[in-house]
């Protein structure tokens, strides 16, 4: 699994059920790190500030700003 992987619906109870029945460690060995990532986050290098950097190029900036949603008229 990496960055580009996604999951559906149901795939982390899946997982808990299957190291319930079959796993050998503890859930919080298998997935604490993650967890911890997801809830405070953590620190960008440099490097991968520059790869996001590169990969979604900044949209060139507007002078104005629709009001509204639709170009015709408010929403």
């Amino acid at each position: 699994m990496s960055g580009r992987s996604s999951g559906v619906p149901g795939a982390i109870a899946m997982l808990s059920l299957a190291q319930s029945q079959h796993g050998k460690l503890a859930w919080n060995s298998l997935f604490g790190d993650a967890e911890k990532l997801a809830d405070d986050g953590f620190k960008v290098s440099p490097r991968l500030a520059g790869m996001i950097v590169g990969r979604f190029p900044r949209p060139a900036p507007r002078t104005r700003w629709p009001i509204s949603p639709t170009p015709t008229g408010p929403a």
